[in-house]
């Protein structure tokens, strides 16, 4: 019996799915979340975030608010696991696509007040 956290596992779907239904929404993305799925599943962190990088400034995830969903629905889900300050670079990038000047200082403050968390926890 391999017992496995079923928060974990339920973690694990809701990304996966999130990937998936994306790239059925968006076939131009479909091979970039494919790797970013794999690279997640194998919890190769380190290129993941390079990967990421690889992929904010592309155009096709600029339009339609994709990139600020992809932050959402999964980068924001292993961020206590990469770079600090590659997270703060994805969610600057995410934020630009927050048409609502107020809206986008909230996301930001939110992240902000998340990478504060993360530096408390690691502190003690």
């Amino acid at each position: 019996d391999c017992a496995t956290p079923t928060a974990d596992l339920g973690a694990m779907d809701r990304q996966q799915v999130y990937l998936q239904e994306t790239a059925s929404r968006r076939p131009d993305l479909a091979e970039d979340l494919t790797t970013l799925g794999e690279l997640y599943h194998k919890k190769l962190r380190h290129e993941l975030s390079v990967k990421l990088e690889e992929l904010i400034n592309t155009p096709r995830l600029q339009e339609d608010g994709v990139l600020i969903a992809l932050y959402q629905n999964f980068i924001a889900s292993f961020a206590p696991h990469i770079n600090l300050l590659k997270l703060a670079v994805f969610a600057v990038a995410a934020s630009k696509q927050i048409k609502n000047p107020d809206e986008g200082v909230a996301f930001l403050q939110d992240v902000i007040t998340g990478l504060e968390n993360l530096k408390l926890a690691a502190a003690v």
